[in-house]
């Protein structure tokens, strides 16, 4: 008898096991490395989605800049339509690509890949992100004193993709002013001015300094870019 009962025992245990094995069959994410990712997204047939928002630039390459990552089901009309095709799925840092690539599988997508640690592993391995971001035709014009040791105004607000324009004078000793985010490094001499030019093509806070050693407030002096 207790054969019999162990025996029925094991049957409803492999039937379990059976059931979790292909009742998670399909909703398990690839995760996959940098270089694997680089590797796949060559092909000419892979799908390419960035889930990250804000938007803070992109892996070239990219088809589809998914803003509303936790709702892929928005964009079926964008998505391949042969649910075979591979789908190279990423963000910032993992977790919202991983959200999105979960829905895409439920979807009934079969071959889903994310990148471990998302654009910045990509950028940690030494790759680059491109900027995808349209100009408003907005210039938004500042004009800016340098002096010891202040930058006035000391802090500038713009939307993406305008195009900025610093006019700026140091008005009490030699400065300079980087803002490296947006490929500004100059030098400024007490008495002369000078225009900056740049497109706002990222999202968030930059910081801006003085980039040479111009006295004991030297260490203060900066400031700070916002992108909204």
């Amino acid at each position: 008898m207790k054969t019999k009962y162990l025996g029925g025992l094991i049957v409803v245990l492999v039937v379990l096991f059976v059931f979790i094995i292909f009742s998670n069959s399909g909703t398990n994410v690839n995760t996959i490395s940098v270089q694997e990712f680089e590797d796949l997204t060559n092909q000419e047939n892979v799908f390419v989605i960035n889930a990250h928002t804000p938007y803070v630039g992109e892996i070239e390459g990219t088809d589809l800049i998914a803003e509303s990552w936790d709702n892929m089901i928005s964009y079926e009309n964008e998505l391949p339509k042969d649910k075979s095709t591979p789908i190279a799925v990423y963000c910032r840092s993992g977790r919202m690509a991983e959200t999105s690539a979960k829905q895409l599988l439920k979807m009934g997508y079969t071959n889903v890949y994310n990148l471990e640690g998302g654009m910045k592993g990509w950028q940690s391995s030494g790759r680059k992100l491109v900027q995808n971001v349209e100009e408003t035709g907005e210039t938004k014009e500042f004009n800016m004193i340098a002096n010891n040791w202040d930058f006035i105004p000391n802090e500038i607000e713009v939307n993406l993709g305008d195009r900025v324009v610093l006019h700026v004078e140091s008005v009490e000793g030699n400065h300079g002013i980087a803002l490296f985010d947006f490929g500004v490094n100059e030098f400024l001499s007490q008495g002369e001015a000078v225009d900056i030019e740049f497109l706002a093509d990222k999202q968030g806070t930059f910081s801006f300094f003085c980039n040479i050693p111009c006295g004991s407030g030297h260490g203060n002096m900066g400031g700070q870019l916002i992108v909204n």
